[in-house]
């Protein structure tokens, strides 16, 4: 899996299904691209 922190995502970022994009690394929270 791809884990991006959003401080330091680019906009060019691919974020594909499955992908955990972690918004609140600090407390280990995120999202999961369905």
């Amino acid at each position: 899996m791809i884990f991006i922190n959003r401080k330091h995502a680019r906009l060019d970022t691919e974020i594909k299904p499955g992908d955990v994009v972690s918004f609140f690394p600090k407390i280990g929270g995120g999202y999961v691209i369905t």
